[in-house]
């Protein structure tokens, strides 16, 4: 028998290439791993295959894999369903297949019996040998599949796991459900093998999709073997890796190794720090523990502030239950004071199958939407363009757009503003100018300058702001609650999509003046628009902007600093 992995992103209806090679080896199994990213992709797929093909059996596994009634029943051309890890339940699927038992005896498996959804006993995580071992039982596969990628692409991201499940029941998490709350490590010699393979390539970079880096001693003994096999040359670790709840210490010892022997592969190597929100009540809400924030927080406040790991991501969600415009804006203020705003976009809330916010017994009233993303990479200018790999594909999520707390414009606002701020206060060092200003010479806090600032961009106040800026946030607003399926503004030269993620930083640049315009009010309302030294600091302040459109504005340096 003959397996096959497909990678192609072209929908199989339009796809004469892959309709040929399914026609030529028709399929027995179809498996699909379904993630936030490809579930309408794969599942359309799959309707096709079962339309061509009905004795071929299709399984779905995956985060966005579900087993319930209106799965089942809206996706009839699926067969099984797994739910959780999948190695050693899908082998003993083959098995059977193969040997002509019954599939609908397999533990692991969920399915439709015309009546209600079956699902069977769970494989315990002991007896799944199988988990991840590829490099040793596919040899020959995966060192076909190296030397082909390490050749085709400049780069090569090889995936891995040394720990599956999480602890933890956060609601924003695929792995926030029992399936996964119990962690399974696997033989770490396993993790070894495989770094003693992909030390022989020049190109590659390890990733691993593990829930939480470093909550084991483990992780260090792999750090150190990959150290002693590549000293840091040719093998990499792909950076952002996920520790968000481990212990402070050792995550800061991980850091300092990971930075000292040069593994993580980016020329800005990153400190990372996951907070979601600083609202200890919005956490708990979430089933997101407090575990020693404090403690973190301090600790990366000084290796952002001395640039140990040269840029700094701080993660936060917008549009978690608990949220509030007000408790938004407070959280970012926060963020201020402690000098963790950085250039790093904020995520909005997704609403994932399988959590407890999307299970039968939640309580917790709440909206969602379907997104759409069009295939794109940014510019220099912020813009979208569509990528040439991959053309005319999208990508798809599902937001949280309403909860009692916050509207789905208040949420519009608060990304738009916070996208802003990260940009112009925490890289551009921008705004800290007028802030210290006020501070200074107006005895005028942050915090007031925040709060005139958030009210400005509130839903009610829109009608106030300037026209690109306000046609902005009611595009985006469309885009997000689902009445566009894509986000429909385009650049200044009416070429280019923009991209929603951006667009605030997008009109900074683009349109510079209107963002003046909004700060002026503000600064006025606060100082008094007698202020003589007002215009002078505008005028500074703006001749450092980067325009995007260099044909009808320069930059000059000027004598004065304020």
């Amino acid at each position: 028998k003959k397996w096959q992995f497909n990678e192609d992103k072209i929908p199989l209806k339009e796809n004469s290439k892959l309709q040929k090679q399914l026609k030529e080896n028709p399929p027995d199994i179809i498996t699909l791993s379904l993630y936030m990213w490809n579930v309408d992709l794969l599942l359309e797929n799959a309707k096709w295959i079962k339309k061509k093909f009905p004795n071929c059996v299709i399984i779905a596994g995956g985060p966005n894999a579900e087993n319930n009634r209106n799965f089942f029943q809206k996706h009839t051309y699926i067969d099984y369903v797994i739910i959780g890890p999948g190695a050693e339940i899908f082998r003993r699927i083959v098995d059977a297949k193969f040997n002509n038992t019954p599939l609908k005896e397999v533990d692991g498996v969920s399915y439709w019996n015309g009546n209600e959804v079956v699902i069977n006993a769970p494989v315990p995580r002991h007896q799944d040998p199988f988990i991840l071992n590829y490099i040793n039982n596919f040899r020959d596969e995966v060192l076909e599949l190296l030397d082909y990628y390490s050749k085709k692409y400049f780069k090569v991201i090889f995936t891995t796991m040394y720990v599956q499940g999480c602890p933890y029941s956060c609601s924003f998490c695929e792995q926030g459900t029992k399936i996964w709350t119990k962690i399974h490590k696997r033989n770490i010699q396993h993790v070894y093998d495989e770094i003693d393979l992909l030390a022989n390539y020049d190109n590659l970079t390890i990733e691993f999709a593990d829930a939480n880096f470093g909550i084991v001693p483990e992780y260090e003994d792999i750090l150190d073997y990959i150290c002693q096999k590549t000293n840091g040359k040719n093998l990499k670790l792909e950076k952002d890796l996920a520790m968000a709840k481990n212990n402070t210490d050792f995550t800061f010892k991980l850091l300092d190794k990971m930075a000292k022997y040069n593994l993580i592969d980016s020329p800005n190597a990153s400190g990372y720090i996951t907070l979601q929100d600083i609202n200890q009540e919005v956490l708990k809400i979430n089933g997101r523990p407090w575990s020693k924030e404090n403690e973190k927080i301090k600790r990366f406040q000084s290796y952002t502030k001395d640039e140990t790991y040269k840029s700094s991501m701080v993660e936060m969600i917008i549009g978690m239950p608990g949220q509030s415009y007000k408790s938004l804006s407070n959280s970012l203020q926060q963020l201020m004071k402690l000098n963790l705003v950085t250039n790093y976009v904020p995520y909005l809330y997704l609403v994932l199958p399988n959590t407890w916010l999307t299970s039968e017994n939640n309580t917790v009233y709440f909206k969602s939407a379907k997104t759409s993303i069009r295939n794109h990479f940014n510019d220099n200018d912020g813009r979208l363009i569509e990528g040439s790999y991959y053309p005319n594909t999208i990508t798809t999520r599902t937001h949280l757009i309403e909860t009692k707390d916050i509207t789905s414009k208040e949420i519009t606002s608060t990304f738009y503003y916070w996208t802003f701020i990260n940009h112009s206060y925490g890289f551009l060092n921008w705004l800290q100018v007028f802030l210290i200003f006020l501070k200074n010479h107006h005895d005028v806090p942050m915090e007031k300058f925040m709060e005139k600032f958030t009210e400005t961009f509130h839903p009610n106040n829109w009608h106030n702001l300037p026209d690109n800026i306000k046609q902005d946030l009611e595009s985006w607003h469309k885009w997000f609650i689902g009445e566009d399926q894509f986000f429909q503004r385009k650049d200044n030269t009416n070429k280019y999509f923009l991209v929603p993620q951006s667009i605030s930083k997008y009109r900074f640049h683009s349109n510079y003046e209107e963002f003046e315009t909004v700060l002026q009010n503000i600064l006025e309302s606060l100082m008094g628009q007698n202020c003589v030294h007002l215009q002078p600091l505008l005028k500074w302040q703006k001749a450092k902007i980067t325009r995007f459109d260099s044909k009808t504005h320069t930059n000059t340096i000027i004598s004065y600093n304020y």
